[in-house]
């Protein structure tokens, strides 16, 4: 992204912004039409751009003020702009990536005007009592764009580990760290320090957060509004016995690190308070509690709540987590296909096509009988499905396990991916295809894109689902995997579909190469960008 550049020169009126105090900022807001994002946002940068650039004509109290009037509608333009591409294929599109941008440069600006005002902070500046409040603010918009990344699952750029360290390090220097501070955008505390605001972003990283999806990523910083600071920065590490060792180097340009053995560090984080608060919660989830009478967010749910505690226990207080399969060399290549029509067509040889399911007429073979006299039944509908119509990718593979694959693609040899996809993928030095989904993704904005392949259990075997038992003469009717049972990984016989098949105690049948079958759904045992993934038991002289 390019950075607006800030100029201290003088300009000309046409270009001043539309407001030069607080007042006449009030008054301009009540025009800015916030239902309309796209026009709100761009009015707003640009109002800030020209802010930022005319630095001297402004007295720095007002341009204070201005900034903070600017948070909350600017805080909710973000919300509403983020939607826009927070769940959308990697690469992004032109447009996605234009709307990245834009949410990218109204942070920068904010942050660029707070430091403006940090300037006026000496010990003769006329901001000097409010130093600690501008320099949170400061640390808050640099964590917004660390936040920004994590939406795009790109790495951050070191810069913007710098500047965060530097501006802690400032306020530690000028023993503000742990001042208290207003936050009307915390919903939960009301309150701050920049101690807590540094420490959050800190935590952030450590959530792994390009393997959480962007609700758990918004669920673990609502957490961390209200528990960060139960986390302190201290000169000693806490108990190793009982929590992991995470040393921070303030003076360098890098995130928080996990350390081994002897090794030491300038400063530590002690997540011994916090770690007790996240045990806690966890074992009242245990015990059947709902997640809101154990204090977390309205929209928690179970058991998907319980999981990211006990993610987040591990990695903020357990330690780097260690790999359940030791990581080895691996073949240089594998093919890969996306979608269940293409990973159905390249595991059965033949494209997918509805089975006959009976004499009846459904409401398609019914127009068409309208129409043209006689019924095209969907299984004499010609699908016409070449293998081009289905392409295998080819991915480096970086590394892999019994249980997974780092892979590596090259930009522009492929179709974007989503965090959580299912997929298919087969080795060169394999004759069978494995399912499994897109644990974690980086992409680095040109180069490459990298993700972590979790697979599923057991080898898949192609079936035909179609929903059973309903009043639609129509019924839908999808391809789908079924997963055999694994004791030894304690995994249970599961069928995996697209999106919308489940239903607790639903039935299926499923059509293969014998008589069709007819199955219960028992449980939703996994939920993914684009497949589910559900537990079954066979209804038994049923079909």
């Amino acid at each position: 992204m390019k950075e607006r550049p800030v100029a201290e020169a003088p300009v000309t009126s046409k270009h001043e912004p539309k407001f030069s105090d607080s007042q006449s900022c009030k008054d301009w807001l009540r025009g800015l039409p916030l239902t309309n994002v796209n026009l709100a946002h761009a009015e707003i940068i640009t109002q800030l751009t020209l802010l930022n650039r005319n630095g001297r004509a402004i007295p720095p109290l007002e341009r204070l003020k201005i900034l903070e009037l600017l948070r909350e509608p600017v805080a909710f333009l973000q919300g509403q702009q983020v939607k826009r591409y927070q769940t959308k294929p990697l690469p992004f599109s032109h447009a996605d990536q234009a709307c990245w941008d834009d949410a990218m440069e109204l942070w920068q600006s904010m942050e660029t005007g707070y430091r403006l005002c940090l300037e006026h902070c000496g010990e003769a500046g006329e901001l000097r009592e409010h130093r600690a409040l501008i320099t949170q603010r400061c640390l808050r918009y640099v964590s917004h764009r660390m936040t920004e990344y994590y939406h795009a699952y790109r790495e951050l750029p070191k810069e913007l580990w710098r500047d965060l360290h530097a501006l802690y390090r400032d306020a530690e220097a000028a023993g503000i760290g742990s001042q208290p501070l207003r936050d009307r955008l915390n919903h939960y505390l009301n309150a701050t320090t920049c101690a807590a605001t540094y420490v959050q972003a800190l935590l952030t990283y450590l959530a792994n957060p390009y393997q959480l999806s962007p609700r758990q990523l918004a669920l673990t910083g609502e957490l961390l509004d209200k528990w960060s600071p139960r986390c302190t920065l201290a000169s000693q590490p806490p108990d190793p016995r009982h929590f992991a060792s995470i040393g921070v180097a303030q003076a360098g340009d890098g995130p928080p690190v996990y350390l081994e053995g002897n090794a030491t560090a300038p400063r530590y984080l002690d997540t011994t308070r916090l770690g007790g608060t996240l045990s806690q919660r966890i074992k009242w989830l245990q015990g059947h509690n709902k997640p809101q009478e154990v204090g977390l967010p309205e929209d928690c749910t179970q058991p998907a709540c319980g999981a990211l505690l006990r993610s987040l226990y591990q990695l903020w207080c357990g330690g780097r987590p260690r790999r359940a399969m030791q990581r080895r060399k691996a073949v240089p290549k594998a093919e890969v296909c996306f979608g269940f029509p293409a990973m159905y067509y390249h595991q059965t040889g033949k494209p997918y096509a509805p089975p006959k399911v009976g004499p009846f007429y459904g409401v398609r073979e019914m127009e068409d009988l309208r129409l043209f006299g006689q019924a095209a039944t969907r299984d004499t509908v010609s699908f016409k499905a070449e293998t081009a119509d289905h392409p295998l990718e080819v991915w480096d593979i970086r590394d892999e396990s019994a249980q997974g694959y780092g892979l590596e693609r090259l930009p522009g040899k492929g179709a974007p991916v989503l965090h959580y996809q299912l997929l298919a993928i087969r080795p060169f030095d394999s004759e069978h295809f494995a399912l499994g989904h897109i644990r974690w993704l980086t992409f680095d904005g040109g180069n490459s894109l990298q993700a972590g392949i979790a697979l599923l259990p057991g080898t898949p075997s192609p079936t035909i689902a179609r929903i059973a038992g309903g009043r639609d003469p129509d019924p839908r009717t999808e391809p789908a995997f079924l997963l055999p049972n694994v004791p030894a990984l304690k995994e249970p016989a599961s069928l995996v579909t697209p999106p919308g098949f489940y239903r607790p105690d639903a039935l299926l049948e499923l059509h293969g190469r014998d008589s069709p079958i007819l199955v219960k759904l028992t449980g939703l045992l996994e939920k993914g960008a684009d497949f589910e993934r559900m537990g079954f038991a066979l209804e038994t002289g049923k079909t």
